[in-house]
């Protein structure tokens, strides 16, 4: 074994071991990536948290009842939800953002760094029970792309998820059964 394999090796043992017992291994003072880590904290565990192609993915596909809680939790514990450009959302943004049955959120990581990967291109396209298909550009916020969806349907939707990044793309396909 050459050395560089077996430092990369290392360095992956420390990540999972940092990991598995919690450890923050980002230093970051800005205060964002606390904001963010709270944020992503109060939203649970993610309905997918898989690895494709050099890209480490969660998906969250909540009801708009259970996004508007997670939002109310937000707002008590002030973090601040923001537009990608930093700027506060408006009433016409927050009340699109709300719209629809479902509010889908993806976020994307370096999975060697943790750090997030915000010039992403992402969409999804989803092929409800009656086989029509409806395909939606994710916006960036802070620290994930999301977006409200309509998940009108009962029975199985089949959503592929679509991350661009550096003109290579990569895609998660999985099924959501509406109630």
């Amino acid at each position: 074994m050459n050395i560089r394999k077996i430092a990369s090796l290392s360095i992956l043992i420390i990540m999972i071991s940092a990991s598995l017992f919690g450890i923050e291994m980002n230093n970051d003072s800005s205060g964002t990536s606390s904001k963010q880590h709270d944020m992503m904290k109060l939203m649970g565990k993610p309905f997918i948290d898989t690895l494709v192609e050099g890209l480490h993915l969660k998906v969250w596909l909540v009801t708009q009842k259970q996004h508007k809680s997670l939002m109310n939790r937000i707002k008590e514990k002030e973090i601040i939800h923001k537009s990608h450009d930093g700027v506060k959302m408006d009433k016409a943004s927050k009340e699109a953002m709300m719209a629809g049955t479902h509010h889908f959120m993806l976020m994307v990581q370096d999975p060697v760094t943790g750090k997030e990967i915000s010039n992403a291109a992402t969409k999804i396209l989803i092929d409800s029970p009656t086989k029509k298909d409806s395909f939606i550009d994710l916006k960036p916020m802070m620290g994930h792309y999301g977006e409200s969806i309509t998940l009108k349907q009962k029975g199985i939707n089949e959503i592929i998820v679509s991350v661009n990044v550096d003109d290579y793309s990569r895609d998660l396909k999985f099924k959501y059964k509406v109630k």
